[in-house]
């Protein structure tokens, strides 16, 4: 899964040769953002600072590990 818009994700998954587009809103790609920040080993990419500070903050992916797991830049 990787966020491509505010209204976009790009998901790519075992499904063949089959293609699929389907429309999601803010609040599913949302989800995403918070769900690839949970699953990340090392580094958040974000659009901006404030988005990223945001997702952070909801996810608490900063508080998980005592050593330094999420560098913001």
């Amino acid at each position: 899964m990787f966020p491509l818009t505010l209204k976009t994700a790009l998901v790519i998954g075992d499904k063949g040769k089959k293609i699929e587009f389907l429309k999601i809103d803010r609040p599913a790609v949302r989800k995403i953002n918070c769900f690839t920040a949970v699953h990340s080993d090392r580094f958040l990419i974000a659009r901006d600072l404030v988005h990223l500070k945001n997702i952070v903050k909801i996810t608490e992916v900063d508080q998980w590990i005592r050593k330094e797991r999420i560098k913001m830049y």
